[in-house]
């Protein structure tokens, strides 16, 4: 069987943020014994749902991320790292080709498998790299959740949001908006300015869209409320 790869590097030799950024495995550097998350790479902030700043507040970090049968399993990998007892003595029950199989579990709750393949220790840090596999149903519920999730936020601001596709189209309008306008989302979903605004009002919107698109920046601009010049909007 395949070992978990295992090795102790300087603090020079360690794989940088921005490379751990660029890879598409789970990579969590943590305090040298394993029980501080100090970063999560971009792929697992994408994975678990969470921002960086929300998962590295977790003191223990696998409270969070892993579901509670796998507490013992990762915990029982840390101990013998710090102990430097063997990786080939872990429970052969939780190794699959040399991998330590564990529950993670996302910000919706989803249970997925993730798989521990490789660490690189210094002297005060630990690197954990793990892949991962979604099935096409799992994925599918991730990203309902993660959808669900931003409405959630999204809709308990008290600012107009909407979101628009690279035509114009709106996808998405936030409560705030929609109980200002008195409209219901599907009174709006897939309709562009020129559907809902004077002709006047409707070119200013979209020359302010290409702007945005253009240049990529960020437009400051007040926006008067055009309801007194639409009564019907």
């Amino acid at each position: 069987m395949q070992r978990l790869y295992f090795e102790k590097l300087t603090a020079e030799e360690l794989p940088s943020s921005s490379f751990l950024n660029r890879i598409h495995d789970l990579a969590f550097t943590c305090s040298r014994d394993g029980r501080m998350l100090q970063a999560i790479n971009r792929c697992g902030v994408d994975f678990f749902g969470w921002t960086a700043q929300e998962i590295t507040q977790f003191t223990p970090w696998w409270h969070l991320l892993l579901s509670e049968r796998s507490h013992a399993p990762l915990l029982e990998l840390l101990d013998k790292l710090q102990n430097r007892d063997p990786l080939d003595n872990l429970d052969t029950q939780r190794l699959a080709g040399g991998h330590l199989e564990l529950e993670a579990r996302n910000a919706g709750g989803t249970l997925l498998p993730i798989h521990i393949h490789s660490l690189f220790a210094t002297p005060d840090k630990l690197v954990i790299l793990a892949r991962y596999s979604i099935e096409e149903t799992a994925a599918e519920e991730m990203l309902r959740q993660t959808q669900a999730r931003f409405r959630s936020i999204v809709d308990s601001l008290s600012i107009n949001l909407i979101l628009k596709d690279l035509q114009g189209r709106r996808v998405y309008a936030n409560q705030a908006y929609l109980t200002l306008r008195n409209y219901a989302l599907s009174d709006i979903v897939g309709k562009t300015d020129a559907e809902l605004f004077p002709p006047d009002i409707a070119a200013g919107f979209k020359r302010d869209d290409q702007e945005v698109l253009q240049t990529g920046k960020i437009l400051h601009k007040f926006e008067e409320n055009v309801a007194s010049v639409c009564p019907e909007i």
